[in-house]
């Protein structure tokens, strides 16, 4: 895909019709990544991004990927957020790992000294930035997103559920140190 771009998804199956529109945002840049280290364990700790937000209504989301150890990308705790407190102005986002479905560690929050951590900071529309808040808020409540009860999803496919959606990202290496 390109920013700046609509995309439409239309699948006709089984005489139904499901329609989705999305576009992808342009995408804004960190400012800066910094370490800041834990009080009970000097080795570790959590990174923070400063940005710089636009003026105008803008939604994010954000992953990380610590190379040598996990496997994808995955979303920090509480990862969709918009601009609406700092609307212009500079931001500070703290980043804590997100647990793995399979993880419940406190120590998994955590980044390590030496660790090589990937960022991927992402813009998205207003219906994808929908889906994802709610879609987070409910896994937090429950740490499981597929008890959410199918009457309540949020979704921007009409006569479908799910979301179909476009990110535009910027991408950074970070080492801690």
């Amino acid at each position: 895909g390109e920013i700046g771009k609509t995309y439409s998804l239309r699948i006709d199956f089984n005489y139904n019709k499901y329609l989705a529109k999305t576009s992808i945002k342009s995408p804004v840049s960190i400012d800066s990544i910094y370490f800041v280290i834990n009080k009970d364990n000097q080795n570790k700790g959590f990174l923070n991004v400063e940005f710089t937000d636009p003026i105008g209504d803008n939604y994010y989301r954000i992953y990380t990927k610590r190379l040598g150890k996990d496997k994808d990308y995955r979303p920090i705790y509480f990862p969709t957020f918009n601009d609406r407190t700092y609307e212009g102005k500079k931001a500070i986002i703290q980043m804590v790992r997100g647990p793995e479905s399979n993880s419940e560690l406190e120590d998994d929050l955590y980044y390590d000294k030496g660790d090589s951590v990937m960022v991927r900071f992402t813009s998205l529309d207003k219906e994808h930035f929908n889906f994802w808040k709610y879609t987070d808020s409910r896994a937090y409540v429950s740490s499981n997103p597929f008890a959410i009860s199918t009457n309540d999803v949020v979704s921007n496919i009409e006569n479908g559920l799910g979301v179909w959606g476009g990110f535009g990202s910027t991408y950074y290496l970070f080492v801690v140190k």
